[in-house]
């Protein structure tokens, strides 16, 4: 086996043992979801059942309910298996892309590896992927079109049919979950930050393209289903809340203890300005990208982790850059651990405070190994 399939072979086991592991950790809660019977009941009214109610435009997303849809028609097998199989591979395909995203950043195997499972431990994502609903889908098309984009700009110049394929993606992406929009927000900050204007042009064009289809398509199944628009959800949800419900825990347990890494990568990123290439890139994508996490009137880890693919970059960057890697490899391990540790034990037993006490101690911990570094550096 050659070096390029040992480097799959690695991503797929990492990928694939944390499948098996949170099947089992959260299952207890896989099946309270309360959003699982609109995308069933979205799925039924997609291929003609009239005799159920999606209360949350939830057919709004269709490209996720088609395959749970055709099989229930043809084979009689039950929606909820088909979605659940279907995040399944979904899951596991996240990973093994985002690790081809992470070496077109210039990072060798092992920061893949370790981007990888930084992914799977951001408790959002370890908790909700393999819930019936339609998250792990929205992670899986943004790092797909990162993934393309990033691959075929290496080119002098794209194709037509790359055009298309990218194009065709973005579409798919945001008909399953408009959190795909964050590959488009990186996508016009490249376009700003590193090209010239024929191919920011082209850019537009091919983000103004894939717009006008998901809004004719938005529009169609609005007319056709009777249903409200991604927009006048946003709209009712913002005058429901009366305003913004943001709980600054939320915020917080998005990326637990990742934060201070997430921090520690702006720092190197503006400090390597200039030496970094993507540096630029990847700074003006988070500007661009964190107020957009605010548009859903309900502020929850949910919402804020979708930025996820981002910060892995920013944090395997930092840790890069700390060059001890002796020290923070294993402290990004544990931080993983417990961050999924943690919040296994929040969920199932409810225990107060726990987070609290857990950001505390590893914030300390992380800024004595902070100084440790820099002692170490002094004294060489």
């Amino acid at each position: 086996m050659n070096f390029k399939n040992n480097n799959i072979l690695i991503s797929l086991l990492i990928s694939l043992s944390f499948c098996v592991v949170y099947l089992f950790l959260f299952d207890f809660i896989r099946y309270n979801q309360a959003d699982t019977i609109n995308f069933v009941n979205a799925t039924k009214i997609l291929f003609g059942n009239s005799d159920v109610v999606d209360t949350q435009s939830r057919i709004t997303k269709p490209v996720v309910l088609l395959l749970p849809g055709i099989i229930n028609y043809i084979f009689n097998i039950k929606i909820e298996t088909v979605m659940l199989w279907q995040n399944i591979l979904l899951f596991i395909s996240t990973g093994l892309l985002l690790g081809k995203l992470i070496s077109i950043f210039n990072f060798n195997n092992k920061f893949q590896y370790l981007g990888i499972f930084i992914f799977y431990t951001i408790q959002p994502i370890a908790v909700h992927s393999l819930e019936l609903i339609n998250d792990i889908a929205g992670y899986f098309f943004s790092i797909l079109i990162l993934y393309l984009y990033f691959l075929w700009q290496k080119q002098p110049q794209l194709s037509i049919k790359q055009y298309i394929i990218l194009a065709t993606t973005i579409i798919l992406g945001i008909l399953s979950k408009e959190s795909a929009g964050l590959a488009v927000l990186v996508i016009i900050a490249d376009s700003v930050v590193n090209f010239s204007p024929s191919k920011r042009i082209k850019n537009f064009i091919l983000l103004f393209a894939s717009a006008s289809i998901i809004f004719a398509i938005q529009w169609f199944i609005n007319t056709y289903y009777h249903t409200t628009s991604i927009v006048i959800n946003v709209v009712e949800e913002f005058y429901l809340n009366n305003g913004f419900s943001i709980k600054f825990e939320q915020i917080i347990h998005s990326f637990d203890t990742y934060w201070l890494f997430v921090a520690l990568g702006i720092y190197y990123l503006i400090k390597n300005i200039n030496t970094y290439s993507y540096s630029k890139l990847l700074l003006f994508a988070g500007a661009v990208s964190v107020p957009v996490l605010f548009l859903w009137a309900t502020v929850q880890d949910r919402t804020i982790s979708v930025i996820a693919p981002l910060f892995v970059i920013y944090i395997i960057y930092a840790i890069k850059n700390l060059k001890l890697d002796k020290l923070y490899f294993p402290l990004v391990i544990v931080a993983g651990i417990l961050n999924i540790s943690i919040t296994y034990l929040i969920y199932k037993y409810n225990i107060s405070n726990l987070l609290k006490y857990y950001l505390v101690i590893f914030s300390i911990v992380f800024f004595i190994s902070l100084v440790f570094k820099n002692k170490r550096i002094f004294n060489k």
